[in-house]
């Protein structure tokens, strides 16, 4: 014992006496530094490392630890600096460990005397800090720490914290010492030895092999270094990447599930990296975590991050580069907000990939950069593709590894679509790039596969509400070796099947219809070999789309016309009618000359005396020539000619023009924002100088077809005949009607005849004081009635309430309305004794916006009523529904009028919102109108839903109409029930005659009615009944009971 470690001694000695003096807590001070008594085997192992140990040795007894290594012997300041507090050996020396000379303190855990034999050196240590020599003659070649169990709060629970311990010390433990290359421990039951070899790697540099071994398991990892150099210090940050090998026994990287952050050993701080990265950062005293905010830290946590992207390189010329391995990057964007050091991390490797480094793995096995990659979705289109056709259509050179998937990849897949802006392509996006050049380069074998792949691709190519993108793409080989689409802008076919014999149609090229996938697309496409409507489509209609003359070959033509008119599928009857209404071909004779000459369906009438009276003198008007009635007899022509548009009763002609009006009065419309306001109104053709020449007869037969005009068209269309249209916009569309001009022509003259035969302005006349040779029965007359404006009735002068009271008792005798009265104040009396109240009022449980609404279609089944003897007369049944089953009626009829309405409307309403849920699932703008909503598809399909009670019971021929782009399409009538059970639902007669007119014109599938059951209730259901006429005549539809008007 020298003088030097006698003063240590002493001063020790003195400064735990003022210590405790000062009563200072070491306990505390120390728990507060390492809440896990443990801990001080990294620090034992700490030290070693710094000594330069390559062996470490735990020997775990009941009473006591003892720990070896092989490092260099304690000298008098190593002394001096395990006895010390704030002292440390270390400063100065950037590659050591321990930096905070209390970590040896960490012992005091467990023990009150660690007792140390290095060197010449073997001494214990009282009080933390005095150290005494020991008397004991072993002679210790290595360094040996002893660590008593005699902590006096420990004593029986320090065995089980160090055995713990040991057994989960860790293969990892070596990953990234320098100089420990073995660790054994033993306890009295157990024991591990880890040994770790390290190989550098000869073809990069920085970079080696590192092999961790124990008895029961081997790792391997790659271990990536970056020298550093911070506050003059020659440092390095480090990054590991675990090996194994696949089921091919290839060497992989695969992720490490434990990445705690390692400062030579493991902290409690999780990085959420798939490796693990290692630096000198300073930490806590307890090493547990790192100061992020220190500026020393931030540097390092920089320099990790330019490591880990450099080490990408790294990784490539390895062969480890793969897309298994960019899933293992920091590639979450979530994770960024989490932690600092993954933020770093992930943005220098984003930089990296987005820079000309080629680190991005392609299907064909090579790597590229991010600004010439492209993603398929699937890996059909890889195969069929190749790296040229990329070039032309996408300005891209390379196909991304296939094995990047949503299935198999799916945070990697949405980082190179979002960070890399990598464009995904799949065959919808490939199909919108085709082009006549890129096609003309391919082979007939491309074009064949190509055909056979989009067999199951029919989105591109189906006629649907949005039609596929390759029905007018030069898609179709000819056999010229050109190219066309299969269908024109107007959706008519352009192309054909091949024929067996040569043909003058442009068919599909032969050797693409020899493949049987291909063929197949092709005839799911829709095309066929030709037959007459493809020689009217290709020959006859071009012919007569501009104004020609009638040459030999015409009725041949129109005989063709006609004969496909009868036999064309029902399903493609409008769209044939709508091209024939459009080319001159009609044979017409001019009223005034008799000059011949083709024209359009719109511009002829038919051969009718009541037009020949109506239009004489007219020289302007041309009627349908006698040679075509002659050839093709009356019935069978005048029903086709209808269908095309050709009229036997006057037209209105539109005027469509900027409503001339005042800056005041534009100003109700549009505001100030200067917008027209539009106008749509119209004329009577011929009225001007019909009425120029009026007699009594012209006067009858003016009414007469008037009424012509209207007594087929629904209610709703009867009233839009008379009435023009003004049109806006100010914040949305916005449309009012007007009277027609015509309208206003016709109630400004005398034309109406009396039954005194004096001329009469309809504001002069009324309907009762009509001439009786006027027709007073017709379809609609009421609204024609109404259009004109007649001098009101003697009844239609009272006030609105007396008028209903009158139409109520209208027939009855005075003493059959007091029998009456009487009979329902006694009624309503003996309800009101019996019950106490009145009945309840129909409260819906739920709005119908609430309620999920399915549109089920339903085709009725034909109904078999066997005919029975006692039948029941005068349209009465037996109380059978349809199929014999009992109805009941009560449901019905026991609900007030109000109610009834009070059911409509919520059924009404849950139809409008069904149909408003339909849209919103399609790609499509909702904009809200005041009469129900309109939904404008990509395309710019336009389709409006009008709700026509949505203000007031209008009582028409249905309630909710379906336009698109300005075309009634669908006309919807709503029937509602509180219940699901068989019910007899009414239909008023002009609900009835607006459905037999549709199907009257074979336009039938237009209307629909929509069954409600359960209304106001959650489980509410709709059920759609098209073409209810056509249903009826199937004997689909029982009808009960039907009343005729005579």
């Amino acid at each position: 014992m020298n003088d030097e470690f006698k003063n240590l001694i002493t001063e020790s000695e003195e400064w735990v006496r003022l210590s405790k003096r000062r009563e200072y807590d070491f306990d505390s001070l120390l728990a507060g530094l390492y809440n896990d008594p443990s801990h001080f085997i990294y620090e034992m192992l700490q030290n070693a490392e710094d000594e330069k140990a390559t062996e470490v040795k735990f020997e775990l007894f009941e009473d006591r630890l003892d720990i070896y290594h092989n490092g260099k012997p304690f000298d008098f300041e190593d002394i001096k600096g395990v006895t010390g507090i704030g002292i440390s050996t270390k400063k100065g020396k950037p590659d050591a460990i321990g930096k905070f000379g209390v970590g040896f303190k960490s012992v005091f855990a467990i023990t009150e005397t660690p007792i140390i034999f290095s060197g010449e050196y073997k001494i214990k240590i009282n009080d933390f800090v005095v150290p005494s020599i020991v008397a004991d003659d072993r002679h210790i070649s290595e360094t040996l720490i002893t660590l008593p169990f005699n902590h006096r709060k420990r004593r029986e629970k320090a065995f089980h914290i160090v055995s713990d311990k040991l057994r989960n010390l860790g293969l990892k433990t070596l990953l990234f010492l320098r100089n420990i290359k073995e660790i054994q421990w033993k306890t009295p039951s157990e024991g591990g030895h880890y040994l770790k070899s390290s190989e550098d790697i000869q073809i990069v540099s920085r970079a080696k092999k590192v092999t961790l071994i124990s008895a029961n398991d081997t790792e391997e990892y790659i271990v990536v270094e970056k020298p550093i150099r911070i506050e003059d210090k020659e440092l390095k940050v480090e990054a590991a990447y675990k090996l194994t090998k696949d089921s091919s026994d290839k060497e992989v990287v695969i992720s490490e599930p434990d990445s705690k952050l390692v400062v030579f050993f493991p902290t409690e701080k999780n990085t959420y990296l798939n490796f693990i990265i290692q630096g000198p950062y300073r930490t806590t005293p307890n090493r547990g975590d790192i100061l992020l905010e220190d500026e020393h830290n931030k540097a390092i946590i920089e320099e990790t991050g330019n490591l880990i992207a450099e080490s990408l390189m790294v990784i490539k010329k390895l062969g480890y580069l793969n897309a298994n391995f960019l899933k293992l990057l920091p590639i979450i964007p979530a994770y960024k907000e989490r932690d600092q050091i993954y933020a770093v991390i992930y943005d220098k490797v984003k930089e990296i990939f987005l820079s000309s480094k080629e680190l991005l793995p392609t299907s064909d096995g090579k790597y590229t950069k991010a600004t010439d990659a492209i993603l398929a979705d699937g890996e059909k289109l890889t195969d069929f593709l190749a790296t040229d056709d990329l070039e032309i259509l996408f300005a891209k050179k390379c196909w991304l590894d296939t094995s990047i998937t949503d299935a198999k990849a799916r945070d990697l897949r949405n980082y190179l679509k979002d960070e890399l802006n990598i464009v995904e392509v799949n065959f919808e996006s490939f199909a919108r790039k085709i082009t006549v050049d890129f096609l003309r380069e391919k082979s007939d074998n491309w074009m064949i596969d190509f055909y056979g792949r989009l067999v199951g691709q029919p989105a591109l190519w189906r006629d649907s509400y949005r039609p596929g993108i390759l029905r007018t793409k030069p898609i179709i080989r000819l056999e010229t070796d050109e190219h066309i689409a299969p269908f024109d802008d107007d959706k008519k076919v352009q192309v054909y099947l091949p024929t067996e014999a040569k043909s003058k149609y442009r068919t599909v090229k032969r050797a693409l219809t020899d493949n049987e996938d291909s063929l197949k697309f092709l005839k799911e496409l829709g095309l066929d070999r030709p037959n007459i409507f493809a020689e009217i489509k290709e020959f006859i209609l071009p012919k007569y789309q501009t104004d020609v003359a009638k040459d030999e070959g015409y009725f041949e033509d129109f005989e063709k016309l006609l004969t496909a008119y009868e036999n064309i599928a029902s399903n493609k009857k409008t769209e044939f009618i709508k091209q024939l209404s459009n080319i001159s071909f009609v044979d017409s004779v001019n009223n005034a000359t008799a000059e011949h000459i083709l024209l359009k369906p719109s511009k002829a009438y038919l051969r009718d005396p009541d037009l020949k009276e109506y239009f004489n003198g007219i020289d302007s008007v041309y009627f349908v020539s006698d040679e075509l009635y002659e050839k093709f007899g009356d019935e069978k022509l005048i029903s086709f000619l209808k269908d095309i548009g050709i009229e036997d009763k006057p037209r209105r002609i539109e005027i469509e023009k900027v409503a001339d009006l005042s800056w005041e009065e534009k100003v109700k419309f549009v505001g100030n924002t200067g917008r027209d306001v539009h106008e749509k109104d119209y004329e009577y053709e011929g009225l001007s100088v019909f009425l120029e020449r009026m007699t009594i007869n012209k006067s009858y037969l003016l009414w007469k077809l008037l009424l012509r005009n209207i007594e087929n068209m629904s209610t709703w269309e009867a009233r839009k005949f008379f009435e023009g249209e003004r049109s806006w916009f100010y914040q949305t569309e916005q449309k009012r009607s007007f009277d027609a001009k015509f309208v206003r022509i016709l109630r400004q003259h005398a034309w109406l005849i009396d039954k005194n035969n004096n001329f009469k302005k309809p504001s002069d006349i009324a309907l009762g004081e009509l001439s009786d040779d006027y027709i007073k029965e017709s379809p609609n007359m009421d609204i024609l009635i109404k259009a004109l404006g007649f001098k009101p009735e003697i009844i239609d002068q009272l006030p609105e309430e007396d008028k209903k009271k009158y139409q109520l008792v209208k027939g009855y005798s005075a003493e059959e309305l007091g029998k009456i009265i009487s009979a329902h104040e006694k009624k309503s009396k003996e309800g009101i004794t019996k019950e106490g109240k009145e009945p309840d009022k129909w409260t819906p449980k739920i709005n119908p916006y609430e309620v999920k609404t399915i549109i089920e279609e339903m085709t009725p089944e034909k109904i078999v009523i066997p005919i029975e003897e006692g039948q029941t007369g005068e349209g009465e049944t037996n109380g059978k529904g349809q199929n014999g089953k009992d109805i009941d009626k009560k449901k019905t009829e026991s609900l007030s009028h109000s109610d009834k309405k009070k059911i409509g409307a919520w059924g009404e309403e849950f139809v409008l919102n069904g149909l408003r849920n339909k849209f919103m699932q399609e790609p499509s703008d909702i904009t809200e109108t005041e009469y129900g909503f309109k939904a404008v598809s990509a395309n710019n399909e336009e389709v409006e839903i009008v709700w026509l009670n949505k203000h007031s019971d209008r009582g028409e021929g249905c309630d909710l109409i379906i336009k698109q782009n300005g075309a009634e399409i669908e006309y919807i009538e709503v029937k509602t029930k509180t219940h699901s059970d068989e019910e007899l639902i009414a239909i008023t007669g002009k609900q009835w005659e607006s459905a037999r007119s549709l199907f009257d014109k074979g336009e039938g599938a237009k209307y629909s009615i929509y069954v409600i059951s359960n209304a106001g209730q959650s489980d509410a259901k709709i059920k759609k009944l098209n073409d209810p006429i056509k249903l009826w005549k199937e004997g689909k539809l029982y009808a009960h009971p039907v009343n005729f008007k005579l």
